[in-house]
């Protein structure tokens, strides 16, 4: 009888063990920020980094209508989210530091459109139905893509001061970084 009653919490346990969803990176401090509490729109964050995060930071940054009087940067929207940019930092821990940083903004304020490169032909399939621009230029491997209303630029760095002759993290491992976010 006993025997039944721990096999059947070994197994409740497992079960749960296997259905819990990954955690984000840098989660503790994630939810240790109140910068994110005012948000109306779809947040996300990865589940999966190529190296050992070290360390995690949270910013926003506004990216909206300024205009100027009596010698002021007046930010004339500034409460609205939609004008606000997440931008999350990941250090790993280990050396060389590589740096992955993405910013979150309103696809609407945003749109991958106004990217420099963009162009339906330079659109890649990054998976999981998701099409992006992807391109290393010397000291940043940069992914950018729309998702549920935001579009997402990540950066991938090693730090180094000079240019690097070749992508320093596998493309591969970039967009599995892109297809591990999860909603926040």
């Amino acid at each position: 009888m006993n025997k039944n009653i721990v096999f059947s919490l070994l197994i409740v346990f497992v079960l749960s063990a296997c259905t819990q969803s990954s955690s984000y990176l840098g989660e503790q401090e994630i939810k240790n920020s109140d910068k994110l509490k005012e948000f109306n729109r779809t947040i996300k964050f990865p589940t999966y980094s190529p190296f050992e995060v070290g360390k995690t930071s949270v910013d926003i940054k506004y990216r909206g209508p300024q205009e100027i009087k009596d010698d002021k940067v007046i930010k004339s929207k500034e409460g609205e989210p939609k004008f606000q940019t997440i931008i999350t930092r990941y250090t790993s821990k280990d050396s060389p530091t590589t740096i992955l940083e993405i910013e979150q903004s309103s696809s609407s304020v945003s749109p991958l459109e106004v990217n420099s490169r963009y162009s339906k032909d330079n659109l890649i399939d990054i998976g999981d139905g998701l099409k992006g621009l992807y391109y290393f230029n010397g000291r940043a491997q940069i992914l950018s893509w729309e998702d549920e209303g935001s579009t997402y630029n990540m950066y991938v760095m090693t730090k180094s001061k000079e240019k690097q002759e070749r992508e320093p993290v596998d493309k591969k491992e970039i967009f599995k970084i892109a297809k591990s976010f999860k909603t926040y």
